[in-house]
């Protein structure tokens, strides 16, 4: 049992709170049916890009971010990692009234190589704090003991995870897989030597001295984590995109209960029916029938709908969506209705979208989820060309979802969905 080195922060500030997926899946079901008894609104016309906003441009190169909450309301909060300056920055978020302007923010600590954030309360004060997976080959976990002084960088403090074992960390997710001592930390990371596998807490709450490592299986690039409950037994099961290799693809990792500890590794489940880049995935309802299907996206230029077909989540049919040729490389995807129309629709964010290609756009199909090509609309018209994470949120609580997303030089930004018009200011 290895003892945390502490690094001390020169900056820092505020963090978002671990929100688990059975919360977050429910809080979208009900937005959405929400959203749809509010009234209907015809689509936008294609090719009328969305007003964009910015939440920070101080720095370049967002490589992910998170939303979460903190105490302020119901309001979301951003925490978001900065690859080229190695920051990791906290957003509170100012409510509608102000959401239009830069939002207030700090960095709570450095992360060489960082490439993704994942909230956990390790040490059980009830203060949500950040873990950064890095590719420089560290896990670091950045906190205060301060719920008063989320917004002053000198009571944030960074810590190893101690017992990690080096790789080039690409994704992470935290929840209690085991029902003991707290949350635990699943990661995953990219060659050489990829791994996935999860770090169990060895402590009592407020205890981070210890960690052990256990290895879910094979990995080639792990490009996303999801953990959720797919076959409803109890415990949280591991979904992951992999991008590289003989696991390139979806697939979950299913939790063996009370044996999680001891198993070698976990029963490994496909749900891609052939080799794919596989760069991220969602989980929702598609198909409105009761099970929760994965939507992906694959390199160069694909979405696939992966339709789950019973409830043990281990009977899929897969269906390829093509991306236009007025995108770039896929990217994020998420699913909504956007237009309030009463049909689910895809957004979208793209790499490498130049030569007058759009970036980010949503999609929507015309008689069945099933086709091969959806409708395409633009929301960031030509501005910028290399978009990276995406979520939907009502920022300025008007009754539709507006998009959150980063680009490499346009910064931390969010594109307001012209379905309604705005509220008055609050």
């Amino acid at each position: 049992m290895g003892r945390s080195r502490s690094l001390r922060c020169s900056q820092n500030q505020e963090t978002s709170p671990a929100v688990s997926w059975r919360r977050a899946a429910a809080c979208g079901f009900v937005l959405a049916a929400a959203l749809a008894v509010r009234g209907r609104a015809p689509a936008q016309p294609a090719g009328s890009p969305w007003a964009r906003h910015i939440i920070d441009n101080t720095f370049t190169g967002v490589r992910a971010f998170r939303l979460g909450t903190i105490g302020v309301g119901a309001r979301r909060d951003l925490v978001a990692v900065w690859e080229q300056q190695g920051a990791v920055r906290f957003y509170q978020n100012p409510g509608p009234g102000a959401i239009r302007e830069p939002w207030l923010s700090v960095t709570i600590g450095y992360s060489l190589g960082a490439s993704d954030a994942a909230f956990a309360d390790f040490d059980g004060d009830g203060i949500p704090d950040v873990v950064t997976p890095c590719e420089s080959g560290l896990i670091l976990w950045h906190h205060t003991a301060s719920r008063e002084r989320y917004l002053d960088p000198d009571a944030w403090t960074t810590d190893l995870l101690p017992d990690a074992p080096s790789a080039a960390w690409t994704a992470a997710a935290a929840a209690n897989l085991d029902d003991r001592y707290g949350p635990d930390l699943v990661a995953g990371s990219q060659a050489p030597a990829a791994r996935l596998g999860w770090f169990e807490r060895l402590g009592q709450a407020g205890d981070v001295t210890g960690f052990r490592w256990h290895s879910l299986g094979a990995a080639g690039w792990v490009s996303a984590l999801v953990l959720y409950d797919l076959d409803v037994d109890g415990d949280l099961d591991v979904l992951v995109a992999d991008r590289a290799g003989s696991q390139a693809g979806v697939a979950w990792f299913e939790n063996p209960g009370d044996q999680a500890r001891r198993v070698r590794e976990w029963p490994r489940h496909p749900i891609s029916t052939r080799p794919s880049e596989s760069v991220s995935l969602t989980l929702y309802d598609l198909d409105g029938d009761g099970l929760l299907d994965v939507i992906s996206t694959a390199r160069p230029n694909h979405i696939w709908f992966h339709r789950r077909r019973a409830p043990h989540a281990r009977s899929w049919q897969n269906y390829r969506i093509r991306l236009p040729d007025t995108t770039g490389l896929a990217r994020a995807v998420r699913v909504a209705d956007l237009n309030i129309d009463g049909k689910l629709d895809l957004v979208l964010t793209t790499e490498q979208a130049d030569a007058g290609r759009s970036g980010v756009v949503w999609l929507t199909y015309q008689r069945s989820l099933m086709e091969d090509v959806w409708r395409e609309y633009d929301i960031a018209g030509q501005a910028g060309d290399d978009f990276g994470g995406l979520e939907l949120i009502d920022l300025d609580d008007d009754g539709d979802l507006d998009v959150i997303t980063s680009e490499k030089n346009l910064g931390l930004i969010w594109y307001e969905n012209p379905t309604r018009t705005p509220a008055p200011a609050r």
